[in-house]
């Protein structure tokens, strides 16, 4: 499935909108309160990591448990910023699209507490090193893992008119990136990253439920009839076309014609 229609802009789902808004927030409140800092006296030495970053220190992390959540919004450099929100504009549009934007924004904080639990655990506390996590990518990976579990069928196009791959291919090359990590410089991030995988495999295994069918059960031609039709409308109007009711119809009759 392309999720960009010929004529119309991406669809962007309200839950991955507030996602992206927080992200933005987070990053500018930093860098504002790291700019002003030097010039105003309640501010000087304000430090945006101290503040936000998720210490692998446990007694460090006691004295400032928010960075449990900030952690997951705050990025090193605008290029970390960029990458983790494209990958959740992506996955998470369809992710949404399948559950609803508050099972997203749920999986998203599923995933990034995970990372954090792994992280101080084992970088912390069993490995004995210390560092601070930034980053929502072990949020990402969660949302990556969940959408390719809940709809392997689905095709993704990262640009209009690029062609299409599986979700579930390009969510095997984002772990496989993941995996390379654990042997470099950033061995703490990358465990962060599993966890977050494993939070998005657990939170969409509990999910499957709600792809079971809730009235009449549908001969396969009876599938194939009412999908080709929501396609069609897809190809002629953008995916942004379909309500809410028809996207999760769109990716349970796509489930069910799978199994069939």
């Amino acid at each position: 499935m392309n999720l960009f229609s010929r004529d119309k802009s991406p669809y962007l789902s309200r839950g991955v909108v507030l996602l992206l808004i927080v992200n933005v927030a987070v990053n500018l409140l930093s860098v504002l309160a790291t700019g002003l800092s030097s010039g105003v006296e309640w501010l000087s030495g304000f430090s945006a990591a101290g503040m936000f970053a998720l210490p692998s220190d446990f007694g460090e992390l006691m004295s400032q448990p928010w960075t449990v959540v900030t952690y997951m919004f705050f990025h090193s450099s605008p290029l970390h910023l960029v990458f983790n929100l494209l990958a959740l504009v992506v996955f998470g549009n369809v992710l949404a699209s399948a559950v609803g934007n508050l099972r997203l924004i749920w999986i998203y904080l599923a995933g990034g507490l995970a990372g954090a639990v792994v992280y101080t655990s084992v970088f912390g506390l069993m490995m004995g090193r210390s560092n601070v996590l930034v980053g929502a990518s072990a949020a990402v990976l969660a949302v990556i893992v969940a959408a390719a579990i809940l709809c392997p069928h689905v095709r993704l196009s990262f640009y209009p008119g690029s062609r299409t791959v599986g979700l579930r291919t390009a969510a095997c090359v984002f772990l496989l990136i993941v995996l390379i990590g654990l042997a470099g410089d950033n061995a703490g991030g990358g465990l962060a990253h599993i966890g977050g995988a494993l939070a998005g495999a657990a939170c969409a295994l509990s999910m499957k439920k709600s792809f079971r069918p809730s009235g009449r059960n549908n001969s396969s031609d009876e599938i194939r009839r009412e999908l080709d039709a929501l396609q069609m409308r897809i190809t002629q109007s953008g995916f942004s076309s379909l309500s809410d009711r028809e996207r999760r119809r769109f990716f349970y009759l796509s489930a069910t014609l799978k199994k069939s």
